[in-house]
C-alpha cells in the first residue's frame, strides 16, 4: 500500500502558525493605506511636497497592494523576534517583560518600519534611516503595546456586558488599534517629519495626522484579526487566541 505524501499535522499547524500572520498583515494594510498616506500629509504641513488634494483612494489602492509584502515583512519579523526574547529572556509574562520585549523588537523591526513610513510619503524622496529615526520608531512601537494594555480593562468591560463572541472581539480589535495608534502617535509624527527632512519645532505639530492615523491603525487592526479567524479551518483553535494548535 502507498504511503500518503501530505504532510504531517504539525507541519500543517506550525506553517499556518507562522503564514498566516503575515498574510493577514499584508491584507489587512491595503484598505488602511489611504488613511495613512493621509496623516503621513497632514503630519508635514504641506512643507513636505505631500498635497492632500492629490491623494485619492485608487492611488492609494495601488500603493496598498505595493506596501503590502512590506507590511507582510514586519509583521513576520516582529512575530518571531517577540517569540525568541520572551521565550529566552523573559519566560514569565509581566508588563515589564511586554514593555521591554517591545522595545527591543522595535528596534530590530526598525529598518522595516522606517521603510513603509517612507512609503506613506508617496515617491520621489530618498529613504532615510537615521538613529533618531530608529528612536522615534522603537518609542512609537513601546508606547503603542502600553496603549494596548488599557485595552485589556475595556475587553473585560465588554465581555462582563455581551459575553464573549466574535462581535465582542472585533470591536475590542477595533478600539486597541485605535488606541495604541493615539498613543504612539508624537513619535510616528516626529518619524514623518524626519524622513521628510523637516524639523519638530513645537509640541503641537506633533498632534497633526491624529484622527486619520488612528483610523488607520484601527482599520489595520480588525481587518488583521478577521483574516486571522478566517484561517481557522487549518487549524482546530483559532490562533486570535493565542493558544497553540
Amino acid at each position: 500500500m502507498a504511503q500518503s505524501t501530505s504532510p504531517p499535522s504539525g507541519d500543517i499547524h506550525k506553517f499556518v502558525k507562522y503564514a498566516i500572520p503575515p498574510i493577514a498583515g499584508a491584507l489587512a494594510i491595503i484598505p488602511a493605506f489611504h488613511n495613512m498616506r493621509v496623516k503621513s500629509a497632514q503630519q508635514l504641513g504641506g512643507l513636505g511636497g505631500v498635497d492632500l488634494k492629490t491623494i485619492n483612494r485608487w492611488d492609494s489602492l495601488k500603493m496598498g497592494l505595493r506596501a503590502a509584502p512590506t507590511v507582510g515583512a514586519i509583521v513576520g519579523a516582529q512575530m518571531i523576534t517577540q517569540e525568541a526574547i520572551e521565550s529566552n529572556l523573559f519566560p514569565k509574562e509581566s508588563l515589564y517583560s511586554t514593555l521591554t520585549s517591545s522595545a527591543m523588537v522595535g528596534v530590530v523591526s526598525s529598518p522595516l518600519l522606517a521603510f513603509f513610513n517612507h512609503q506613506t510619503l508617496g515617491s520621489g524622496r530618498p529613504f532615510i534611516f537615521t538613529p533618531r529615526v530608529a528612536l522615534a520608531l522603537t518609542v512609537q512601537e513601546t508606547a503603542f503595546v502600553t496603549g494596548l494594555s488599557v485595552v485589556d480593562k475595556v475587553t473585560e468591560e465588554l465581555s462582563g456586558r455581551f459575553g464573549d463572541n466574535k462581535v465582542v472581539d472585533y470591536v475590542t480589535a477595533y478600539i486597541a488599534g485605535g488606541i495604541g495608534s493615539i498613543v504612539g502617535h508624537p513619535a510616528n509624527t516626529a518619524l514623518t517629519r524626519w524622513q521628510g527632512n523637516l524639523p519638530v519645532e513645537r509640541f503641537s505639530q506633533l498632534t497633526r495626522g491624529l484622527a486619520a492615523k488612528t483610523k488607520a491603525t484601527a482599520t489595520f487592526a480588525l481587518g488583521y484579526k478577521v483574516i486571522k479567524d478566517l484561517s481557522h479551518f487549518a487549524c482546530e483553535t483559532p490562533f486570535i487566541t493565542g493558544k497553540e494548535c
